[in-house]
């Protein structure tokens, strides 16, 4: 017999399914709390199984949310599987017989926000911020960095393949320079035609890159003629009170030869090098550190391990006055009404 704390992890104490911690024979008996079951088929590590009785229609719950609905009675500690996971699950030579049909089907009750009914969370308690990073303050208003670092930012799709070539180049061209963290390529698909639907966010998406304190340089690349051009993320800055001066940068056009240009645009990026080197990190509080949330892996466990534990340090961080986003929001479906009331 296994204790649940043993092989098993719920997520919230009232969920009706637990986690298996590790692979799990048919027949085991697991005692959760008064209650003692044993397990319809072999659970593997990762997959949920029932701890309590779901009638049919029920939803199947993990943080206290659900993420499926029982197509027929689910008795506590059967394997609970949709039909996805079986197809996929057949396809291995597993050592042990899956169950013949689905228990639940993916039913995400869909999210309607209501704003007239909607409170928002008591704020968490402000700290006195004594806390302090070792950090990189920059001009300009953009803030503090946690890195020096030369960005290489592709305007458009079409230079994508010339701005990693060029990142490539450059591989190892900071090493010398202690204070400089490296240069990293920064490209994406978006921009080919200039007047795509996604402008405006593409617009304002470079234009924070350009200025983020990590920034210690940027230089920005396009091909002179198709797509998303230099002189529209240029004016663009400058309309919306970007503090692009207070940034080393150079806008620069492949409208030559690609081994040429790749020449010319390695000497712009090293000729900046020894000027970054200069700058240096100094104690900052900790009311100026902003970080940004992750998946940090789409099983089962990032939900019962790292992700609290993410929480629980950006909370901390937020009560010293700092700040943390939520920077992957399709992770957030299904779980809006929980992130809500945070």
């Amino acid at each position: 017999m296994f204790d649940l704390a043993e092989v098993g992890r719920l997520a919230d104490p009232t969920d009706n399914c637990a986690i298996a911690t590790q692979t799990l024979a048919a027949g085991s008996v697991i005692q959760a709390g008064a209650r003692e079951f044993a397990l319809s088929h072999a659970i593997l590590v990762g997959h949920r199984f029932a701890v309590e009785e779901i009638p049919a229609g029920a939803h199947l719950l993990s943080w206290q949310m659900p993420f499926g609905t029982a197509l027929r009675d689910i008795a506590p500690g059967e394997y609970v599987c949709n039909e996805e996971m079986l197809v996929e699950l057949r396809q291995r030579q597993l050592e042990f017989p899956l169950p013949a049909a689905a228990n639940f089907s993916d039913d995400i009750p869909p999210f309607v926000f209501d704003p007239d009914s909607f409170t928002p969370a008591e704020p968490l308690p402000r700290q006195a911020a004594t806390a302090t990073f070792q950090g990189y303050l920059r001009p300009g208003g953009r803030g503090v960095g946690t890195r020096n670092q030369v960005i290489l930012l592709a305007a458009n799709g079409t230079v994508a393949g010339f701005t990693k070539a060029l990142a490539e180049r450059l591989q190892g061209a900071a090493a010398p320079f202690a204070n400089v963290d490296g240069v990293v390529a920064a490209v994406h698909t978006e921009g080919v035609r200039a007047d795509g639907n996604n402008k405006d966010l593409l617009l304002r998406s470079l234009a924070g890159y350009i200025t983020h304190p990590n920034a210690g340089a940027v230089l920005i690349i396009d091909n002179g003629v198709a797509g998303l051009r230099n002189e529209m993320i240029q004016r663009y800055l400058l309309d919306n009170g970007y503090p692009l001066d207070a940034v080393t940068h150079q806008f620069f056009s492949v409208n030559g030869p690609f081994a040429g240009k790749l020449v010319e645009a390695a000497a712009i990026v090293e000729a900046w090098l020894p000027a970054l080197n200069q700058m240096e990190r100094s104690a900052q509080p900790v009311s100026e550190l902003k970080i940004a949330l992750q998946c940090g892996g789409s099983d089962a466990f990032s939900g019962i391990s790292g992700n609290p534990l993410i929480a629980w340090v950006a909370k901390a961080l937020i009560s010293q006055g700092g700040a943390a986003n939520l920077a992957e929001t399709d992770e957030l479906q299904g779980a809006e009404a929980y992130i809500l009331r945070r």
